[in-house]
C-alpha cells in the first residue's frame, strides 16, 4: 500500500518527502544498514544476493519516480549516482541502458564505465561503453573498448567483424569510424593469413557501403573476392556493389562464381538467374533454376520468366511439372499451383486447385474468394455466391465480412448495384462495426450519388478510426464531386494528404478539390503529379478538364486521347467529355 501511495503522488517534492519517510520506516524496521552491501552466497549455485545500502536505494527509487514523471535528466543523474555508490552491477547496467535509451551519452559512458569495472568480463558492458564513447566522439577511448570487445568475443572471425561493423555503422563520425576499423585490422590482422585479412576487409567493405562510400566499398570488395574465391558471400557482395557502380556486365562474373561455388543455394541461384534474365539470357537463366531441386517455388519462378518473355508454350510446359514438384506434399503447394494456373488463364485447373487449399493454411480465405470469382465467371453468378454462402456461416468476423464484401463486388460486376448495396447492408446487420463494410458501403452510396447515405457511412468509419486516410479522402472527394461544400471537403482531403502524401488517389483528390475551389494552377500541379505516378483514366479526365479550363486545349486533347487509350468507358472520362462537348 505504501508503494502505491508513493506512486500516485504528483508533486516531485512530495515524492521526495515520501521516499525519505519510506526510508526512515525501512531503516527503523530492518536490521542496521551497512555502508557497504552485504553479500550472502547461495550454496553450490554460486549465486549471490545483495542488500542495497540505504542511500543507493534512495537514489534508485528517486530515479524511477522521476522517470515515471517524465523528468528524464533528474532520473538519469540519480541512477548514475546510485551506480557509483553501489557495488551491484545490475544497478550500473540499468543506469547504462536508460542513459543509452535517452541518448544521454555522458551519463551512459560514466555508468557503463562503472558497470565494466564491476564486471570486467561482461562483453555487454564493453559494448555499451564503446557505444557511448563513439556517440560522444571519444574515439581514442572507443578504440580501446573495441579492441577489448574483439579479443573477448567468441565465434568465427566473420561474426566478430560483423559485430564490430554494427557498432561503428551507427556512430556519427563516418571517417572516424573507418579509421577505427582500420586500426583494429592493423592491430589484429597484420600477421594473419591472407584469408583472415580478407575476412576483415569484407566487413570493412560493408561498413564503407553503410557509411555511403561506395567507391571504397567496391575497391575493397574486388580485392576480397579475388582472395576469398571459394566464399560465395564474398562473391555476391562484390557482385552487388558492381551492380551499383558498374552495371550488369561487370557484376555477372561474381554472381556466376558464387553460383558455381554453391549451386544448390536457391537464393544465390535465383539472384544469378534474375541477372541473366535482365540481360535477355533467358535460356541460361532457366538452366540455372532447372539445376536446383524442383520445388514449387523454383518452378513458379521459371514459369514467371517464361511468361515475361512471352513464351507461352515453355511456360505451359514448366507449369505442368508443378504436379511432380519435390515439395508437392508440403503446405502451400495447392495455393502455389492455383495461382500459377490463374496466371496462365488455365481456369479449370485454377478452380480445382483453389478448392483444394486446406482451411488450416494462411491462404485459405483468399483462395476461397478467388474461387468464388472464377466460378461466377465460368458457371454464372449463383455458382460464385454459393461459395460465399459457406463463408458467411463462419464464426470468424473477418471471414464473414470478406464474404459479404465479395458478394457486393460480384454483383457490381454484373451491374446489380442495388443488390450489391443490399449485400453490404446485410453484412452490416451482422457486423455493424466493420470498418471495411462501412467504407465499401460509403463508396457504393457515393457511386449511386446518395450523398447523405455515403456521408453517414464514412462518418461511421471515422468515428472508429479518425485518422483513416482512405475514409478521409473518400469523404472529401464525395463532398467535392457531388456537393458545393468544397471548403469542408478540402479539410478532409488535407488531413488525408498529411497522413499519406504519396498516395495517388489522395493527390488526385487534392487536385480536384483545388479545381472546384477555383484554384486552377494549384489543381494543375497536383493532377500532373498524380498522372505521372499512375496513368489512370479518371485522373487523366480531371487533368484534361483543368488544362481545358486554363485555355490549354491542345495539351488537354492529348491527355484525353491518352485517357481513351487507357479506358474509353471510364465513367468519369465519359461524363467529362460530354460536359466539355468533346
Amino acid at each position: 500500500m505504501l508503494f502505491e501511495f508513493v506512486r500516485n503522488i504528483s508533486s516531485t517534492k512530495l515524492k521526495m518527502s515520501m521516499i525519505l519517510l519510506l526510508m526512515a520506516l525501512m531503516t527503523a524496521c530492518a536490521s542496521p544498514v551497512k555502508t557497504q552491501p552485504e553479500i550472502a552466497t547461495n550454496g553450490a549455485a554460486g549465486q549471490h544476493e545483495q542488500v542495497m545500502a540505504a542511500d543507493t536505494l534512495y537514489r534508485v527509487m528517486a530515479a524511477e519516480l522521476e522517470g515515471s514523471a517524465g523528468e528524464v535528466s533528474a532520473a538519469l543523474s540519480n541512477y548514475l549516482e546510485a551506480a557509483l555508490l553501489s557495488d551491484d552491477p545490475d544497478v550500473a547496467k540499468r543506469a547504462t541502458m536508460l542513459s543509452i535509451r535517452a541518448r544521454s551519452w555522458q551519463h551512459a559512458a560514466m555508468a557503463a564505465d562503472r558497470w565494466q569495472l564491476l564486471e570486467p568480463n561482461n562483453l555487454d558492458a564493453t559494448k555499451a561503453l564503446a557505444t557511448a564513447q563513439l556517440a560522444s566522439g571519444n574515439y581514442k577511448a572507443a578504440a580501446y573498448q573495441l579492441d577489448l570487445l574483439f579479443l573477448g568475443m567468441t565465434g568465427t572471425e566473420t561474426e566478430k567483424w560483423q559485430a564490430i561493423t554494427r557498432l561503428l555503422e551507427n556512430s556519427p563520425g563516418g571517417e572516424k569510424a573507418m579509421d577505427l576499423f582500420q586500426q583494429l585490422i592493423d592491430k589484429n590482422q597484420l600477421s594473419g593469413s591472407p584469408e583472415s585479412v580478407a575476412t576483415a576487409r569484407l566487413a570493412q567493405s560493408r561498413l564503407a557501403a553503410k557509411l555511403g562510400n561506395l567507391e571504397l566499398a567496391n575497391v575493397l570488395a574486388i580485392d576480397v573476392a579475388a582472395t576469398l574465391r571459394q566464399n560465395p558471400q564474398a562473391q555476391i557482395w562484390a557482385g552487388r556493389l558492381a551492380l551499383s557502380t558498374g552495371g550488369m556486365e561487370s557484376a555477372t562474373p561474381y554472381f556466376k562464381r558464387a553460383w558455381e561455388i554453391d549451386p544448390g543455394n536457391a537464393d544465390i541461384a535465383m539472384a544469378y538467374a534474375k541477372l541473366l534474365h535482365q540481360q535477355k539470357r533467358v535460356l541460361e537463366a532457366d538452366s540455372v533454376l532447372a539445376s536446383l531441386p524442383q520445388t514449387g517455388t523454383t518452378i513458379v519462378n521459371r514459369m514467371l520468366f517464361a511468361v515475361i518473355e512471352q513464351s507461352p508454350e515453355r511456360a505451359k510446359k514448366i507449369y505442368q511439372s508443378l504436379a511432380t514438384a519435390v515439395d508437392a506434399e508440403t503446405p502451400g503447394h495447392a495455393l502455389r499451383v492455383a495461382r500459377a494456373a490463374d496466371l496462365l488463364r488455365f481456369s479449370d485447373d485454377a478452380r480445382l486447385w483453389y478448392a483444394k487449399v486446406p482451411e488450416t493454411e494462411d491462404g485459405w480465405l483468399p483462395a476461397r474468394l478467388r474461387l468464388a470469382v472464377l466460378r461466377s465467371e465460368a458457371q454464372g453468378l449463383d455458382a460464385g455466391l454459393l461459395v460465399l454462402e459457406k463463408l458467411k456461416q463462419d464464426k470468424r468476423p473477418d471471414v464473414v465480412a470478406e464474404a459479404w464484401l465479395a458478394e457486393s463486388q460480384l454483383r457490381q460486376r454484373e451491374g446489380q448495384l442495388q443488390a450489391a448495396l443490399v449485400a453490404l447492408q446485410s453484412g452490416l446487420e451482422q457486423l455493424p462495426d466493420s470498418v471495411d463494410l462501412n467504407y465499401s458501403l460509403g463508396l457504393l452510396q457515393a457511386q449511386l450519388e446518395n450523398v447523405a447515405a455515403a456521408e453517414t457511412a464514412f462518418r461511421k468509419v471515422l468515428s472508429m478510426q479518425p485518422n483513416n486516410p482512405a475514409a478521409l479522402n473518400a469523404m472529401g472527394y464525395t463532398l467535392t464531386d457531388l456537393t458545393d461544400r468544397h471548403t469542408e471537403a478540402l479539410e478532409y482531403i488535407q488531413r488525408a494528404y498529411e497522413i499519406e502524401p504519396e498516395d495517388v488517389a489522395i493527390i488526385d483528390s487534392m487536385g480536384w478539390v483545388m479545381y472546384r475551389l477555383g484554384r486552377n494552377e494549384e489543381a494543375l500541379d497536383y493532377l500532373q503529379q498524380a498522372f505521372a505516378k499512375d496513368r489512370n483514366a479518371e485522373i487523366a479526365a480531371h487533368l484534361g478538364e483543368v488544362l481545358w479550363v486554363l485555355g490549354k486545349q491542345a495539351e488537354a486533347e492529348k491527355v484525353f486521347e491518352q485517357a481513351r487509350d487507357i479506358d474509353s468507358q471510364n465513367p468519369t472520362l465519359v461524363k467529362t467529355l460530354e460536359r466539355l462537348g468533346l
